[in-house]
This record gives structure tokens, sequence and C-alpha cells, in this order.
């Protein structure tokens, strides 16, 4: 009798259509195939259904979409800002600690992404669209400290300054910032800006900071200036681009991109890394490249894509989370888009929005703002260590199981014969198996409960029947 035991899952998804089946049993026995609203980061090795979400507040009333997501932090206030659309013009709405408020300034604006950037106790937005505008609570947006007459679509703050790109790749930059005066910035357009390469075929989609280098991406590489006194002209650095401002993210001192065919992780020094290789193939299923929304937090990094079709099976609004201490994938959907998606440090939440709502996700709730979440593993293949040997499964699988009551536990041969069962009580399935094969797939899936359930090994005992003819 041979056995089989699979105990450990921190390698998260290892899908067998980017990465050979041998070379994944021979170096990672320790993930999945594919997984849906689980978590292989909460309990390192056991498998845990993901986190839920809330709607905060009531939904905006007039709103279409949302545009953009941030907040203005200080010692003091932690105030989230959205900018929004009604389907003819943009507007900005402020939570005043127990609803979404209208804010005035940025009122009837032109459509498009809202981007935002902080310093000094100031809040800056750009639209590419109409001039920049900055905000001191939330309520009412100004032109203190800003440009005149220059539409501009990116914005960061890099080193006491604002840094501000348009989509031709020029960039303008303001003075050091001065507290002790107002403005506290100043902006002399005329002399203080520089052209990324124009001559590269590519249109400018984003900043990003990494320690002291300022990253400037194109949709078809990113170019680095390192300021210390003055600016320079950046250099070229690597044909990779970034596909928007929102398809870029920083944590722990490295830049995350997504470049329209992989995610990619750089210091801004070394060529970057492509961290995607085991998700490959449910990347290449993205639709709509331009349409996705990166963010992050200490832990994770998160890339939402709207719908994506496996196996002719659609999943609705598909989050790729990627586990920075982990370093592994698995994939969640929602049932609303969760665009904008935007990590607030200052009380460890995550935002997004959704039409006319916005969502905390990855809170401590077991639904999605009170609909049920759907979760599915599907294993990788188990064949005994000798895939030629016709093998049967018969009452000889154990699943280890908490919170578990009621999930399907299914087993399907490599003649595509299937069997179900269902988790009755922790580690033990409600009827045994009888199945014949040379490999076997095991998939776990259910409807979480009131509390997250916990999948933590497979043991599988095989009667070995000899060679398949």
């Amino acid at each position: 009798m041979a056995t089989e035991s699979y105990r450990q899952f921190e390698a998260g998804i290892i899908s067998p259509d980017s990465i050979a089946r041998d070379k994944i049993k021979g170096t990672t026995q320790n993930s999945v195939a594919f997984a849906y609203n689980v978590d292989f980061d909460s309990i390192m090795g056991y498998i845990k259904g993901r986190k839920g979400s809330i709607k905060i507040g009531s939904s905006i009333s007039g709103v279409e979409d949302i545009q953009g997501i941030s907040a203005l932090r200080t010692f003091t206030s932690n105030i989230p800002v959205v900018a929004t659309s009604n389907g003819s013009n943009s507007n900005m709405y402020y939570w005043n600690g127990s609803a979404w408020t209208a804010s005035t300034g940025w009122t009837s604006k032109g459509l498009g992404k809202h981007r935002f950037a902080q310093l000094g106790g100031s809040i800056f937005v750009v639209n590419g669209v109409n001039d920049m505008m900055s905000s001191t609570n939330g309520a009412s947006w100004v032109t203190t400290n800003c440009p005149t007459s220059l539409v501009l679509s990116y914005i960061t703050r890099y080193r006491g300054r604002i840094i501000a790109m348009n989509t031709n790749g020029t960039v303008y930059f303001s003075s050091i910032i001065n507290p002790a005066v107002s403005p506290f910035i100043t902006w002399t357009t005329a002399t203080n800006f520089f052209i990324v390469n124009p001559d590269d075929g590519g249109y400018a989609s984003g900043f990003a900071t990494v320690g002291n280098v300022l990253l400037i991406f194109k949709n078809n590489g990113f170019y680095r200036a390192d300021i210390t006194n003055e600016f320079v002209v950046p250099d070229d650095l690597y044909q990779v681009g970034a596909v928007s401002q929102e398809a870029i993210t920083v944590a722990q001192g490295l830049c995350y991109f997504y470049s329209g065919t992989s995610i990619y992780k750089t210091d801004g020094a070394a060529y970057p890394v492509d961290i995607s290789r085991t998700i490959q193939n449910y990347l290449d299923l993205i639709s709509n490249k331009s349409d996705v929304y990166m963010s992050s937090n200490e832990h994770f990094v998160y890339l939402e894509v709207g719908n994506i079709v496996i196996n002719g099976l659609t999943y609705s609004n598909v989050v790729f989370r990627y586990s920075i201490r982990s370093d592994s994938w698995t994939i969640y959907g929602y049932p609303y888009r969760v665009k904008h998606i935007f990590y607030n440090d200052k009380d460890n939440k995550i935002y997004a929005g959704s039409v006319n709502n916005i969502y905390e996700i990855e809170g401590n709730y077991v639904n999605d703002n009170n609909t049920a979440i759907p979760y599915e593993v599907l294993f990788q293949e188990l064949d005994g260590g000798m895939r030629g040997m016709t093998k049967s499964i018969n009452n000889n699988l154990a699943i280890y199981t908490k919170y578990a009551n009621g999930s399907s536990i299914g087993l399907e041969n490599d003649e595509g014969k299937k069997e179900e069962a269902y988790v009755v009580s922790e580690h033990r399935v409600a009827r045994p198996f009888n199945l014949q094969g040379n490999w076997f797939n095991v998939k776990w899936s259910g409807i979480i409960g009131s509390k997250l359930p916990i999948f933590e090994g497979i043991d599988v005992f095989y009667d070995n029947k000899g060679i398949r003819k």
C-alpha cells in the first residue's frame, strides 16, 4: 500500500499550466494548482478562508463610478477622500467621520483617473484634464501651492517636493518645501522641468519612489532620476514598463508593477524580477490590461483585474494577492469590483471603490457586506510517486479541516471519473471514496460560514493495481 500526504501549502498557487508538473513535484510540493478566496499566509502551512469586506457609510448619491481614493493623514487627522464620476463630470467627497460629504472647489471637473500625493499637511490631486488643486481638510479644494494653467496626469512626493508629469513625459518639480512661509512650495514651470526620452516610442504611465530614487515609468520602460541637490536628466533603465499609475505600488522598499504581461519587482537599480511566473496562465486571461488597480500594505501586494474566465467559468471581480513574506500567490473574487485599492497606513485598513460605494476589504469579517463568500482549492495531482501505476482509493482518503462543515471534497481520476463527499465534522468526510486511476485531482470547496474555514492536510492510502495497459 502506497501513502501520500500533503500537510503544508505555504507556496500558494503554482499552476501546472505555467510550471511543469514534474518540476512542481520535484521542488515545491507544498503548493496547489488553483485557489479562490483562500489565504496561505494567516497560518503558515495551512489554508484558510479569506477575510471579508464591508461598505463604509451609505452609497454616494448621484455617483456612477469611483475615479480615485486617498486620505489626508497627519498626526491628528485621517480624512479619506474620494473622486467620483456622475457620468458627465467628477466631484470630490470626503469622510466627515460618519458619512461621505461633498467637497467644495473640486466640483464639475473633467473625467479621468485621479491621482493624489501629500506634502506639508496638504493633499494634492491631478486628473489629466484640470489644473492641480490641494486641500488641508478634504472638505475644500484650492489652488494654493499648485501650478496654474498646467494640466498634469501623474503626481508624487519626492524628497520635500511635489513632482508631476503629463502623458508626454514632461516632468515638472516644485521648490523644496519651506513650512515657514505660505505657500510652502512654489513652481517655476518655465525652467523647472525635464522631458523623459521623447524618442522611445512610449507614453508616460506613472511614478514610484524607492529610497532616494525616483522611478519614472512609461508603458515600455522605466527611468531613474537619482536626485540629491538638483534634478538630472533621468537614465534609461530597463525596457519593461507599467500600463498605468494604478499598476504601480511600493512596499517594503521595493517597487511592484504590472507590465500588461507579468508582475515585477525592482529596487530601482537591479533588473526587475518577474514574480508572477507561477500564475502566468491566469494573468494571461486578463481581458482589459489597462483597467487594473494595484496597491500594497506591509505584507501583501494586490492587483484587481475585473472578471476572468477559467476553463469556461467566469470568476468575477478578481484580485491577485501576492504575499511578500511567503513569496506566494492566491486569487480572490468579490461580488463587486474593488477598484482604486488604497492602503491607509494611518488606520491600517484597505479601501476600494465600486460604482457609488466605498468598501473596506480584508477586514475582520466573514462575508462581503452580507454576501456569502465561496471558496475552492484544486490541489496538485496525487499519484503516489508512481504515475504509471494504476492505484485504487478505497475508503482511504483522510481530510483534516476546521470550521468547514458542509464543505465538499471532490475526487477525479485521470479518465475524468468523479466522486464527491462532504465534510460533516472536523477531520473526516461523509462517505468513503472508491475510485481507480494513475493519478487523481482533489478539490476542496464550500461557503464560508460563521468562522473562516481551515484546511490542514490530506492523507491518501493507495492499493496498487499494477501498470495500466
